[in-house]
């Protein structure tokens, strides 16, 4: 297992609010090559860092992301989490600008499907890329939306991700149809033996901080692993005379 199998899960959860710039931020420092977080659109069609449609489970505001203009989003905090300081929410233009700090960093951009319904699939597409447009060659934009993907490799001309919850019978089709380059799959709805050869894309499966049970997966034919805590599992890798993390058997 290599640390370059990881990708950072919205940050670093396990230490800071997902989808902070700070966890974000910490990820990046610690070498990380992949990076995911999510995206919502304000009222105003400003692109937001946040998982949920509403606010109220991760800020305590029971609103939609829609509903609120982005100057009214950023004054908005995350709930205390572990014991560390508040953090405001961040927009995806602030994410850019942090990002083109690490230009060795590969970032998929999660687009969330209830922004899509509400500002429909062109307008949320061009709105995230006019702003991702200077790091556009390190972007892999990733989603339960088909329609959306397709819109977006078309446009973009760029590796894209499938979000599969299950991989059933009918989304085993549907994928061999859609083609990404990613699919990235829920562990707890998936068997290994579905990973095996020949498969036309690389297989991202999440979410797991357990490094037995990331190699587990990446043995199996995985290849790459998303975690809440990219802290703890770099942490089960050596390190060279350089400092960086070397593979560890």
């Amino acid at each position: 297992m290599h640390p370059d199998n990881l990708v950072a899960h919205r940050g670093i959860p396990a230490q800071f609010p997902g989808n902070s710039l700070q966890g974000l931020d910490a990820a990046l420092k610690l070498g990380i090559k992949y990076l995911e977080f999510d995206i919502q659109i304000s009222s105003d069609g400003v692109p937001v860092l946040f998982h949920d449609a509403n606010l109220k489970r991760e800020t305590g505001v029971n609103t939609r992301v829609e509903d609120l203009t982005w100057n009214q989003l950023q004054k908005i905090k995350f709930k205390r989490h572990n014991g560390a300081k508040s953090h405001f929410l961040t927009s995806l233009k602030s994410a850019v600008e942090l990002l083109s700090h690490y230009p060795s960093s590969t970032v998929f951009i999660e687009v969330k499907r209830a922004a899509i319904l509400k500002y429909g699939i062109v307008d949320v597409e061009e709105a995230i890329y006019k702003i991702l447009k200077p790091i556009a060659n390190k972007t892999v934009p990733i989603s339960i939306h088909k329609g959306f993907l397709l819109h977006v490799r078309q446009k973009w001309k760029t590796p894209i991700g499938w979000i599969c919850e299950t991989f059933k019978e009918q989304n085993q089709k549907q994928a061999k149809i859609l083609q990404p380059d990613y699919l990235f799959a829920n562990m707890d709805n998936l068997s290994i033996t579905q990973l095996q050869p020949p498969v036309e894309w690389q297989w991202a499966i999440y979410e797991t901080s357990d490094p037995k049970v990331a190699k587990k997966w990446l043995k199996s034919g995985a290849t790459l692993i998303e975690s809440n805590d990219v802290a703890t599992m770099l942490g089960f890798f050596g390190k060279t005379d350089n400092g960086k993390a070397k593979n560890i058997k």
